[in-house]
């Protein structure tokens, strides 16, 4: 049991009483609603709390991670150790040309452009390329893809893989996967 000023003439008043014993203002009512009210701003608070740590964390994860774009290349081939090498003594049905290169994007992102040829009598509803991206390291730090659906039987496709990773921490990229079906 506390004692609380009643909220209509200012007179302590028990929090157990029903009515305020000088004006007769309903005690009980009025105190359970104003416990109520400091609940709900205390939950406020504490929610508004986390909500503002975590949009903290959240851009200081998305500023730190910011890398300045790859310069622009142009078309031509980068190195020599920026190529992929298949022996194959048979066309496969799916085949990675060897023209395949680093290339600067429209919007300033690097890509892998080349071509490839479906050498087999099968039209494919669907063919994807993957190729693993490695730092001087050796170290795998991403994943170039594309894919395109209705490659017919003896087409070509002129494919643009696009590269997350910032052009100055890649040495290399390797072929990983050249599927369809």
């Amino acid at each position: 049991m506390a004692l609380i000023k009643c909220s209509e003439c200012g007179t302590e008043v028990s929090s157990e009483a029903d009515k305020c014993p000088k004006c007769a203002f309903p005690i009980k009512k009025t105190a359970k609603k104003t416990q109520q009210k400091k609940l709900a701003n205390g939950c406020a608070i504490g929610c508004l709390t986390v909500f503002v740590i975590f949009a903290i964390l959240f851009l200081v994860v998305v500023l730190s991670s910011k890398k300045s774009p790859p310069p622009h290349l142009g078309k031509a081939s980068l190195s020599s150790n920026k190529s992929i090498t298949e022996s194959m003594s048979e066309k496969p049905a799916l085949e990675l040309k060897k023209e395949w290169e680093f290339v600067n994007g429209q919007y300033g992102n690097t890509l892998i452009r080349g071509i490839v040829k479906n050498n087999s009598q099968k039209n494919y509803s669907y063919v994807q390329i993957s190729f693993g991206i490695y730092d001087k390291s050796g170290a795998k730090i991403g994943t170039a893809m594309a894919n395109i659906n209705n490659l017919r039987s003896g087409g070509t496709w002129k494919f643009e893989a696009s590269v997350l990773q910032n052009f100055d921490d890649i040495d290399t990229a390797k072929l990983e996967e050249l599927t369809g079906f």
